[in-house]
């Protein structure tokens, strides 16, 4: 039943089976927080029309634009108490209980608890919006996003429709403030929900973290002002908040000055409304939207609400009637909330994602209410009786003059986003899992389809990303098989299977011909894509190409049926690499070859031991293969880490064995210090190792070196103390433990001393030749001792101040060599400089 039912889900909405049931519930919260909120929302506007009059809303929206700040504020310090599991479900719990306070307060008939209850219904739209998107944004990820964002943001538009219909329905039978309480008995059981979901769900404390600190107001004022995008989508938001303040405020004096003076008759008006606009913000969310930005673009989309305002203005003026200004109310609400934010977070998409994320809190919500607050001033002066005392009907005279600017601002708008979105392309500032909205529109989409073209992978492998992002693969062009990266020509072999068929034919020749390139990861995606266009099954087919001749088909099939999420298909791809491997033949090499190459490609961990005898393959070329794989897929787990230690000593294989264990980093420096430390390991593996470690700058590679200061072979000693040198110069901030250093020192200067005392001897008192062979070994090995006695200093000491006193001993003259030896006198601790220094 539960098959069925998600079979017939996601043929309405791109919902898989496993997100059936999160995907459900969110629809749900959305749907009936909405519902909740359509109750109470046509009664706050009517209690207070009723109460006070329409022509003073423009006061209390003035003072609501400067008090739910403040009201806010101490709201998220109140929720910083509470465990963020539990927000949701205690915000929606105390407002229910509010509900039911205020049910009982409008009894009394006071001015302020009318005032109070509208300020309520403002805060409360906001609470139970920003909570939803927050929730939902916290339990699916940005793919998933993609998907299902528009089947749960569906159940607000029902939900609004429903809670409006309600109230428009009963209100006048049964009264506005009973309706309270059915309003507070629904969001009851929306808390109910929210518990469900989070009892699965651990909650991701950064969502909520943002979402409570935000970004502070003057560091908000300096980005906007300093970017001139942020600036005219800030202008934006602006026109598009005083338009609908403009229009909101003629529909309730229109409302009052036609629906008498009942409360219960404004509400279900007002309701009626709400019914309306509901209806067709869902029917312009799901049908409509993608067409929109698909077909006229951008510019179109900026442009048909100002535009729609301007033309419901004129009916206004001409007609005067109440079905125009709450066609009015219905058409710019409607667009507001979903052609027109749907198109602003387009134009968010340019914008780097840190200045993004900092910045549109501040521009969505501050500036909505900034340009309400003095919509607000600038209304109260066109109506009250001592300003202009403009009616309902001449206020559309305000909503033109604002649409006029609204067009200018639209018009810049666009033409800063192409600007934008052209630098982003460069930079790659937008990340395709930022693409929630369909923002394909013809110019941007020509500057992705112009980028395939850009000779850099990067770029094309961006732009194709971008261009799966719109869902617009079929614009990736097939010319990228013959593209020089190898990762650009597997995406562009998966967009070739994916697309039309009709184009896949043409090029089948040249996918064949892939079938044998060097790249096995473009080998493996040109025979699923051959599959593909037979219209067969890549599983089914695989299997037919593992017993060919060929060994890069047969590597390219089995590493194909590797990445396959059935049992017998990854058996199959490791018993036919393993066959190849074990194939140890002279004439076997281009198989085994070929099998080191893709055990790279291959994530599946049960692969990764199959490399181990590649390692030690007597043949140079296939080792060196094994080894570069081995460094691809990580040796940090020690499953590679002997075979590398022994390939240390081979003459050709080291260089690339150091490269992997290097790219290992700080994990690998236990291992290596052991292998050093052992006099059982093989000398020139032990050799080796010192350099290694000068290339993992850690304190741990330090004290490993210092560690076998005290070794007897003479080499590796002179090699460890080399990669001290090393390290002391490029990362002056490690720390260098000076007692085994400074006894190593000190034994040098023992040695230099003892090999002076000989030569003298066997040049004074014995008959041995001048520039003999023995003379010649003693003076090597005095220049030896010598320069380590130097560069152990260095290590102590810095070196590069040491190899300039060196300098100056050796070829200065008598004064620089005089300063260079003071310089060390005055440098070195005494029991060092006794032994060192004439």
């Amino acid at each position: 039943m539960r098959t069925l039912f998600s079979r017939l889900l996601s043929s309405v909405a791109s919902v898989r089976s496993e997100e059936t049931t999160p995907a459900l519930l969110m629809f749900a919260y959305s749907f009936l927080a909405m519902t909740s909120y359509n109750i109470v929302k046509p009664i706050t506007r009517s209690q207070f029309i009723a109460d006070l009059g329409a022509e003073n809303l423009p006061y209390v929206l003035f003072a609501a634009g400067v008090s739910i700040g403040v009201i806010m504020h101490f709201y998220t310090s109140a929720v910083r108490r509470v465990p963020r599991q539990h927000v949701v479900p205690v915000t929606q719990a105390a407002i229910a209980v509010m509900l039911v306070v205020f049910w009982a307060l409008l009894r009394t008939g006071a001015v302020w608890v009318t005032i109070a209850f509208y300020l309520f219904g403002l805060i409360l739209g906001i609470l139970l919006i920003s909570q939803f998107w927050t929730l939902a944004n916290d339990i699916f990820d940005a793919r998933q996003a993609k998907r299902l964002f528009g089947f749960i943001g569906g159940g607000a538009s029902l939900g609004g429709a429903l809670g409006a219909g309600i109230t428009a329905t009963v209100v006048e039978a049964v009264g506005s403030a009973q309706l309270l309480l059915v309003s507070a008995a629904v969001l009851a059981a929306c808390t109910g929900i929210v518990l469900y979901v989070l009892r699965g769900h651990e909650v991701d404390d950064a969502a909520f973290e943002a979402y409570e600190r935000g970004i502070g107001g003057q560091e908000a004022i300096r980005l906007v002002t300093e970017s001139r995008s942020l600036r005219i989508l800030a202008l934006a938001v602006g026109c598009a908040a005083a338009g609908a303040a403009v229009v909101d405020q003629q529909l309730n004096m229109a409302a009052e000055a036609l629906s008498g003076e009942s409360g219960d008759s404004i509400a279900a008006f007002l309701a009626q409304v709400t019914v309306y606009l509901s209806v067709a913000g869902f029917v312009v969310q799901v049908a409509l939207i993608s067409r929109i930005h698909r077909t006229l673009g951008i510019g179109v989309a900026l442009l048909l609400l100002p535009l729609g305002f301007s033309a419901s203005a004129a009916v206004i003026l001409a007609t005067g009637a109440l079905w125009a200004v709450a066609g009015a109310r219905v058409l710019g609400t409607t667009l507001r909330y979903t052609l027109d934010k749907t198109t602003r977070e387009v134009l968010f998409l340019p914008l780097s994602a840190a200045l993004r994320h900092r910045v549109k809190p501040f521009i969505d919500v501050t500036m909505d209410r900034f340009a309400k607050a003095v919509t607000a001033v600038v209304l109260v002066v066109l109506i009250q009786p001592w300003g202009l005392g403009l009616d309902w009907r001449r206020l559309s005279y305000a909503t033109l003059a604002i649409t006029g600017l609204w067009v200018a601002v639209a018009l810049r708008a666009r033409q800063e986003y192409l600007r934008s979105f052209r630098e982003s392309i460069d930079t790659q500032a937008i990340t395709p899992d930022a693409v929630m909205t369909p923002a394909g529109e013809a110019a941007t989409v020509e500057m992705l389809v112009e980028e395939l073209s850009n000779p850099d992978a990067t770029s094309v492998l961006y732009a194709i990303d971008m261009l799966e992002a719109m869902d617009k693969p079929h614009l990736i062009t097939p010319l990228l098989l013959r593209h020089e990266s190898g990762a650009v020509r597997v995406r562009a072999l998966r967009a070739l299977a994916s697309g039309r068929s009709r184009v896949g034919e043409r090029w089948k020749g040249t996918v064949e011909r892939m079938t044998r390139e060097d790249d096995v990861d473009v080998r493996a995606a040109a025979l699923v894509t051959l599959a593909a266009l037979d219209h067969r099954d890549a599983a089914a087919v695989m299997p037919d190409h593992l017993d060919v001749p060929e060994p890069r088909v047969v590597v390219a099939a089995a590493a194909a049926l590797a990445r396959s999420a059935e049992e017998a298909d990854v058996e199959r791809a490791e018993s036919t690499l393993r066959r190849l491997i074990d194939d140890t033949r002279g004439t076997a090499v281009d198989g085994r070859m070929e099998a080191a190459r893709a055990l790279s490609r291959i994530d599946n961990p049960r692969f990764r031991v199959l490399l181990l005898p590649l390692l030690h393959d007597h043949n140079v070329e296939v080792a060196l293969e094994a080894i570069r794989s081995a460094r691809d897929l990580g040796a940090s787990d020690g499953l590679f880490l002997p075979a590398l230690f022994s390939r240390l000593g081979h003459r050709v294989l080291r260089h690339a064995a150091r490269e992997t264990l290097v790219a290992c980093g700080e994990e690998i420096v236990p291992a290596l210090r052991y292998a050093l430390e052992n006099p059982h390991e093989h000398f020139w593996v032990r050799r080796n190792i010192p350099g290694i470690l000068a290339l993992v700058p850690t304190q741990a590679s330090v004290d490993a070196l210092v560690g076998s200061l005290g070794t007897g072979d003479g080499f590796l000693r002179y090699k460890i103390i080399a990669a001290l040198e090393r390290l002391r110069r490029d990362h002056a901030d490690l720390v260098v433990p000076r007692a085994g250093v400074e006894e190593l020192l000190m034994r040098q200067s023992a040695v230099y001393c003892n090999v002076l005392t000989l030569r003298h001897n066997l040049l004074l008192q014995t008959a041995a030749p001048h520039d003999s062979v023995l003379e010649r070994a003693l003076e090597e090995r005095l220049d030896r001792i010598l320069d380590r006695i130097y560069r152990l200093l260095g290590v102590l000491h810095e070196v590069d101040d040491v190899t300039a006193a060196r300098h100056a001993i050796e070829r200065g003259s008598a004064k620089r060599r005089a300063r260079a030896i003071e310089y060390l006198d005055n440098l070195l601790r005494a029991n060092v400089r006794k032994r060192i220094l004439p």
